[in-house]
């Protein structure tokens, strides 16, 4: 049986063979085993203080919640400032800080569950909302282990 796929950019079709069929299901068995990981990693409620979480979970939620805030005020920002009818520049301002305040609650979340996790009080998290000791917190969060 000879497979066909349609090319994006030209329209036409090209003959699949094995060493394209063999590409394909390589690189979706990678994001399969990468889907696996995000959902083991992410398997407890990002929006629940309850429970405990390690250092590396900790961190990798952490750097997720500071980047793809990130990216999507970039990239809401750029979209809406090259809009047709002028530009919607605040729009994607607004997305932007949606993204913000939704990634600073499931900061603390985690930082709460951390805390649980190193024995100290979840009290602690307040001082996330002070610049540059919530850098200090992070970091020291980020080495202390786990309270046996």
């Amino acid at each position: 049986m000879i497979s066909y796929c349609r090319n994006r950019q030209s329209g036409q079709l090209r003959q699949l063979n094995r060493e394209n069929v063999l590409l394909l299901v390589e690189f979706f068995q990678i994001h399969g085993l990468i889907l696996k990981y995000y959902v083991y990693i992410m398997k407890e409620a990002i929006f629940s203080s309850v429970g405990t979480i390690g250092r590396i979970n900790y961190f990798i939620r952490i750097l997720l919640f500071v980047a793809i805030p990130f990216f999507v005020t970039v990239v809401s920002m750029n979209f809406f400032s090259h809009w047709h009818h002028g530009t919607h520049l605040p729009l994607g301002i607004f997305i932007g800080l949606i993204f913000i305040l939704i990634s600073i609650f499931s900061v603390l979340m985690q930082t709460i569950k951390r805390l649980n996790d190193i024995g100290k009080s979840p009290f602690y998290s307040v001082l996330l909302l002070i610049p540059f000791v919530n850098l200090l917190l992070i970091l020291l969060l980020l080495f202390l282990p786990r309270k046996q």
